[in-house]
């Protein structure tokens, strides 16, 4: 019930294609359903296309943002994205977790405008 990494360590991620280039205004965090893991914060990267270079979504100084994700397994945690990241692939980098590196994540898109 969640994406768990097999190694505790700041290299790992979770890669997700959306098969397709789209607008994504946010994500949504939650820990594993069934037992007491989650991420408690962690970095994001981006790219349109398998060729191009990721790109790690920055804060306003030009440094890479810091998400603060969850503080236990059930509660959901929005992380909007302001300004909105264009992309095909999206990959998330835990930078600290809870017990063990588990997440449940849904990615909001714009389907209209975004503001």
């Amino acid at each position: 019930c969640a994406w768990l990494s097999k190694f505790q360590d700041t290299n790992q991620w979770l890669q997700i294609d959306l098969k397709e280039v789209k607008v994504v205004s946010g994500i949504l965090t939650q820990g594993r359903c069934d037992s007491d893991e989650w991420i408690t914060k962690y970095t994001v990267q981006y790219r349109t296309n398998e060729k191009l270079s990721w790109i790690y979504y920055k804060d306003q100084t030009g440094n890479n943002r810091v998400f603060y994700g969850n503080s236990d397994r059930s509660s959901t945690v929005q992380n909007l994205l302001r300004p909105p990241i264009v992309a095909r692939y999206i990959r998330i980098l835990p930078l600290g977790w809870h017990t063990r590196i588990a997440i449940r994540m849904e990615l909001l898109l714009c389907m209209n405008k975004c503001t």
